[in-house]
């Protein structure tokens, strides 16, 4: 339970998510949010009517997600699920600088670095018209026309980018050196 002095105080109340029931949970007032670990979004979206509910649950309401209890070596889970399902706190355990905390970075390195990033146009609404795939007619329509100009892309020429490193660390010695400060 929530206490009523503290509810009058804090934007988000924690609530469990009973049964699964992402449509009922839609009917709680949006300063409800749930709190879901790593180990529970994988069985939810396993279930593909459970995903179209999630995702339309985020269109109004919060959701947290987090790393599961047994990462007792803090590692991360990959987040881009959680990203992809239209949820907007995915924790990531910061100590440990694992491959899911790099594309945390990059992630929020879009929109001029400003940590924010908003959500794509399909996790904000989802269509009336949406087949059972989960995929707009209007999405369709716009994959058709991509599909058209694939034999414009064939026929472009490839460019040539140059990358200018500014720094490295943890490379590895040229042939099995052991010695030496260079690379």
């Amino acid at each position: 339970k929530i206490a009523p002095e503290l509810a009058t105080i804090t934007l988000f109340n924690g609530v469990k998510l009973q049964n699964n029931n992402f449509t009922e949970s839609s009917k709680l007032p949006c300063t409800y949010m749930h709190s879901i670990n790593e180990t529970k979004i994988s069985k939810l979206v396993c279930k593909k009517r459970q995903s179209k509910e999630w995702r339309k649950y985020n269109e109004t309401h919060m959701t947290r997600t987090y790393p599961a209890g047994i990462r007792i070596d803090s590692s991360n889970y990959n987040p881009t699920l959680a990203w992809s399902l239209g949820c907007q706190l995915v924790a990531l355990n910061f100590q440990t600088n694992d491959s899911a905390l790099i594309v945390n970075h990059g992630f929020f390195r879009q929109n001029n670095n400003c940590g924010y990033v908003p959500k794509p146009k399909a996790s904000i609404t989802l269509s009336i018209d949406d087949d059972e795939d989960g995929v707009s007619d209007d999405d369709k329509q716009q994959q058709s026309n991509n599909d058209d100009d694939d034999d414009d892309k064939q026929q472009q020429q490839p460019i040539t980018l140059q990358i200018r490193v500014l720094s490295g660390s943890c490379l590895p010695k040229p042939d099995g050196a052991t010695v030496g400060e260079c690379i």
